[in-house]
């Protein structure tokens, strides 16, 4: 029975942490690569159409209630945009148009 139990144990941690590791990595990867898709087409739409989209939908991305959960775009002016991923309750990423960067935190981009 004792050993029984260890091995119970042993395979809790086991996926524990092979969810904590692996899976909560998976989940951000997978976000950020979406997040780098849309930043470049909204980048070929304004080298297009010389002029930022008002919403994801120009671009070719659906806006539903589960897409809000993690996935955000605001144009800021005529130049500069946001977009935001929610990795999970307690991370999140920004991308700014005016350093062409990924960041941890939310800050405003002066408007023009």
């Amino acid at each position: 029975m004792q050993r029984l139990l260890k091995i119970l144990v042993i395979a809790i941690i086991g996926l524990f942490a092979f969810w904590f590791f692996y899976l909560r990595n998976a989940r951000e990867i997978k976000l950020m690569n979406k997040g780098e898709l849309i930043v470049k087409k909204i980048y070929e739409f304004n080298y297009i159409n010389k002029k930022l989209p008002q919403s994801l939908i120009e671009i070719g991305i659906d806006e539903d209630e589960k897409t809000e959960q993690y996935l955000a775009y605001k144009k800021v002016d005529s130049i500069n945009f946001t977009v935001w991923i929610g990795i999970d309750s307690e991370k999140s990423k920004f991308y700014y148009s005016d350093s062409k960067k990924w960041e941890d935190s939310f800050r405003k981009i002066p408007n023009n």
